[in-house]
């Protein structure tokens, strides 16, 4: 199977979304054709490798390729020529580009509004992008470039109560991690465990479904506590600690504690991560499964 990748990225805009937007997509090459002498074996055969295909190839929260996030959803507006599109994942609202797929856009969404400059709810693959704005005082401006229209729905409209940015937390025996994901589609992760351990990573974030949320985070770095011997301790010099003046020798690395001190050291290692949660809007949650049928749930605590 030929595996095909796309890559845009470098997309910065100053208060609003970076994105890296990339896919990899099977090609599925035509089933050759059988002949009748194969009998039933040949269709079984057939079937079979349909069966397994599907099974790869189906939606699931553990694939493990690198996804777009792409997907936007919000409410599409147009009057005195131009577009608006306001996000419902952040609530922020940007001009709409009359690029890419921006004619069929205009066009469905005509047919559909009841009057002027009425909001009509649509789902798109699209991007942010700084382009110059309709007033030239404002120079460059964060604006919706639409890759492909993927329709409108006229029953749904955003919710300001569950958009997707805040902070959302998860604890569970091992620790605890707090995620926040913010209006600029970037986001930061810190899990603190129960062993001492701290871990903090800046990544971005965005939508690859209507309930799909990705992040994509850099390599992991661990900040661990370990205990080392202190040279100083119970040596000749003194009954207090570090010495006879009493001054702690090597509380510079970390506290006294006994023979010993507490040492911090940060290590970074693997590469970039792309996780995948499922969202569960009505709720304020975010699910991760982590494979292995082991799911941790983050729970929105904050705006």
């Amino acid at each position: 199977m030929k595996l095909q990748e796309m890559l845009r990225g470098g997309r910065t805009v100053p208060g609003g979304p970076k994105y890296v937007v990339s896919s990899v997509r099977p090609e599925i090459s035509a089933v050759p054709a059988f002949r009748r002498s194969g009998g039933l074996a040949a269709v079984c055969m057939v079937l079979l490798a349909l069966s397994v295909l599907a099974a790869c190839t189906a939606k699931t929260p553990n694939r493990e390729e690198v996804l777009p996030m792409d997907f936007l959803s919000g409410e599409f507006t147009y009057m005195a020529d131009a577009a608006m599109f306001r996000d419902c994942a952040t609530g922020l609202r940007f001009p709409v580009a009359q690029t890419g797929d921006y004619l069929r856009t205009e066009r469905e969404y005509t047919a559909r509004s009841q009057g002027v400059g009425d909001p009509v709810h649509v789902r798109l693959r699209g991007h942010i992008d700084l382009m110059p704005s309709a007033e030239e005082s404002q120079g460059l401006v964060p604006t919706l470039v639409i890759d492909s229209l993927l329709g409108f729905d006229d029953n749904q409209a955003c919710n300001p109560g569950v958009m997707m940015v805040g902070i959302y937390v998860s604890e569970d025996g091992s620790g605890r991690s707090v995620l926040h994901l913010r209006s600029d589609y970037t986001c930061s992760f810190q899990n603190y465990g129960a062993d001492g351990s701290a871990e903090h990573r800046e990544g971005r974030w965005g939508l690859v479904a209507e309930e799909e949320l990705a992040l994509l985070l850099p390599p992991s770095t661990l900040t661990e506590q370990m205990p080392v011997l202190d040279p100083d301790a119970g040596s000749d010099q003194g009954m207090g600690p570090g010495g006879a003046n009493g001054t702690a020798s090597g509380t510079a690395a970390g506290a006294m504690s006994g023979d010993a001190v507490v040492q911090s050291s940060s290590v970074q290692s693997g590469p970039d991560e792309q996780w995948l949660f499922e969202v569960v809007s009505e709720q304020g949650v975010l699910v991760r499964n982590n494979g292995a049928d082991k799911s941790q749930v983050f729970r929105k605590e904050y705006l």
